[in-house]
């Protein structure tokens, strides 16, 4: 669950508004969807949901970019109420973190309404995105793995396969500070995180990342593989928002001049994984395989 974009600064007086509770009325119902889902995974997923919680404050880039605009006593308020969430039911879970996060969901929501427009992108569409949905329910596909370069849209598509299907959404970053979490402070490879997640989540679910096709994780297994594979110059303006925020993450190994012979290799595992396409768009680089079960 992440809560960390840019480091616009929000009027005062809308943080002091928000110190002592905002009614969810005023949240914009996308964003509270969000919210819940995510919350609800972190639930499901963790032995410890609110210490993860409380450790994205002291993150890097939570200590430079949302504490200068929340300050400290409002952040202090924050602690305090996750604190006191409880963690003997799902529902109570939810509802009592949404209320602690309200400072923060502000934010957000202020920074959400005042993004400047942008020009439409040539990445997966909403056509794209209904097709998809539409196959996966006729078919009853339950473990879904979305590939793709660093840039390409696995995260946004994975959220939104998720809200649309009621799938279980697996954020990899967030199982990378549970299992630390759950093996005193020791980082996973992500072969090894695979392995770790994979012998305890349930189908259905979909799981997102950059290397799950190159490396060869999860997908012996899975029913569906989606690729993302944009136009290069899209995946290069998702890198560059990702540098104007701030934001960590392992995209930095990643040379812009590489980004061309990863697609070439994306698509080439791609085409030698055995199913049948059920989906394509040449457009927008969407392709989605529904995988052959060896008999």
């Amino acid at each position: 669950m992440n809560f960390e974009n840019s480091s616009k600064k929000i009027p005062q007086s809308s943080i002091e508004s928000t110190k002592y509770g905002l009614s969810e009325s005023k949240l914009d119902p996308e964003l509270l969807a969000e919210t819940r889902q995510d919350l609800r995974d972190l639930f499901r997923s963790s032995k410890s949901p609110i210490q993860v919680l409380l450790e994205q404050f002291d993150t890097k880039k939570f200590q430079e970019k949302r504490k200068p605009i929340l300050g400290d006593e409002a952040l202090a308020l924050i602690r305090q109420k996750l604190e006191t969430v409880s963690t003997e039911d799902e529902d109570e879970f939810v509802e009592q973190a949404i209320q602690a996060y309200m400072p923060i969901l502000q934010i957000k929501q202020h920074e959400r309404a005042h993004e400047p427009e942008t020009q439409e992108r040539n990445m997966f569409t909403p056509e794209d995105l209904n097709a998809i949905v539409e196959y996966i329910r006729q078919s009853d596909v339950q473990k879904i793995i979305v590939v793709g370069n660093i840039g390409s849209g696995k995260s946004t598509m994975s959220r939104k396969l998720s809200s649309e299907l009621g799938y279980k959404n697996i954020d990899l970053d967030l199982y990378f500070q549970i299992y630390r979490q759950e093996h005193d402070g020791q980082e996973a490879t992500l072969p090894i995180l695979v392995d770790f997640i994979l012998k305890r989540e349930e189908p259905p679910y979909i799981i997102n990342h950059a290397d799950l096709l190159r490396q060869n994780l999860a997908i012996s297994g899975a029913d569906m593989v989606i690729l993302l594979s944009p136009p290069i110059d899209e995946q290069l303006r998702s890198r560059l928002k990702r540098e104007e925020e701030g934001a960590e993450g392992e995209w930095h190994n990643v040379s812009p001049e590489d980004y061309e012979t990863i697609n070439k290799e994306d698509l080439a595992s791609f085409s030698a994984l055995e199913g049948d396409v059920s989906y394509s768009n040449d457009s927008s680089g969407t392709m989605v395989k529904h995988l052959s079960r060896e008999a």
